[in-house]
This record gives C-alpha cells, structure tokens and sequence, in this order.
C-alpha cells in the first residue's frame, strides 16, 4: 500500500511538472505587448434604408497586450468612415457619410506557430460620433445637380465585430496581420423613430505589429 502511494506521488509529481514545463514551453515565445497600426477598405451599408453599398474605410492605432502565446486582449483607436446610399424615384440620389471615432475591445485567440499563426478575433466596438455629410444628386433635364451638407452627430453606437485572419512573421518583432473584418451596429441609428436601421460593415483589414 505504502509502495502504491508512493508511485501515486511520483505520477502526480511528474505530471504537474510536465504541464508546468508545456506551459512554459508555450508562452516563452511570444511577446506580451505588441502595437500597431491598421488599415480596412471596408463595404458599409445599413439593414432597411440603404440600397445601394458604399465604400468606406477603418485606420487607426491599435494596442495588444497577450496573457499567453494562445490568447491577448487588443484595444486601439480608430477612425472610421460608414454609410449607405438610397435612391428616390430614380432620379434623386441620397448618400450619407458617417465619419465616428472607433474605441475596439477584442479578445484574440491564436493556433500556436512562430512564424504563420491563425487569428480568431471577436469583441464589440464603442462608435463616438464625429459628423456625418449628406450628399444629394439630383437628375433634373438631363443634368446632374450634386450638393453636399455637413453636420455634427450625436448618435453613439455599439458594434459587435468578428474578424478571422492569419499573423505572419516578418521578421523578428515585426508581423503582418491580414484578414476579413465584420462589424454590426447592435443600436438602431435612427432610435427615436424605430426603423430597425443598423449600420454594418465588410472589409479586408491589414495591420502591421511591432513587438516589445
């Protein structure tokens, strides 16, 4: 019995020691604290107004601080332009710009590689409104008439963003992030009057990352 207790120990012994040592294997090798900058050519619309998409973009800066070679926490700042277009009667067309300041907290989850890791991002997003331009063209005898009003935005929003991708070493401490970016106004835009209107999102988003 005092034999059987003791192999048991040796087991637990050597087995807290091998997990302790894989964890430190896994997280030797990566950088806790990496910042970037980024850029998304994104396809924005909005659900039940917007007919025709429009092309916007989000650029900013962005921090990532890791808990281990598998998983890190990013947050940055960022411009964002959105929008969508309508058009009235076929001969009147509406477009509405949307210029925010973007506030992302997102968790990253990693596949365990040096040099081309595969990236899983989810997280929600705080939209602080800048300003927003309306732009109207008109077809009137066969000519266009284009005019073009901007105004300060109150209208905050929450998104909820997904945005897979893959991180490639460049070299070392530098790397490549590539990949689709997918973000979901979870707020009505037009919330006093209830028409169910969330601005969306689709872009191909690309950062490069400095490690420390």
């Amino acid at each position: 019995m005092k034999l059987k207790n003791n192999t048991m120990k040796k087991i637990i012994l050597i087995t807290i020691l091998f997990i302790s040592n894989l964890a430190f294997c896994q997280n030797s090798d990566y950088s806790k604290i990496q910042l970037g900058v980024n850029c998304s050519p994104s396809i924005c619309d909005i659900t039940g107004l917007g007919q025709n998409r429009k092309f916007g973009y989000i650029s900013g800066l962005n921090f990532i601080y890791n808990l281990s070679s598998k998983l890190g926490f990013e947050t940055g700042l960022q411009f964002s332009n959105k929008g969508y277009e309508t058009n009235y009667l076929n001969f009147v067309k509406y477009r509405l710009q949307l210029n925010y300041l973007d506030l992302p907290i997102k968790v990253n989850f990693y596949t365990v590689s040096k040099r081309v890791r595969l990236i899983a991002s989810t997280g929600i997003v705080l939209n602080i409104p800048i300003n927003y331009t309306s732009i109207t063209i008109k077809k009137i005898n066969d000519e266009l008439e284009k005019s073009r009003e901007s105004y300060k935005m109150s209208v905050f929003n929450l998104s909820v963003l997904v945005s897979p991708g893959i991180d490639i070493q460049l070299v070392d401490k530098l790397n490549l992030q590539i990949g689709p970016d997918f973000r979901y106004a979870l707020l009505d835009h037009f919330r006093p009057y209830k028409l169910n209107a969330h601005l969306w999102t689709l872009g191909m988003n690309v950062g490069i990352y400095k490690s420390f």
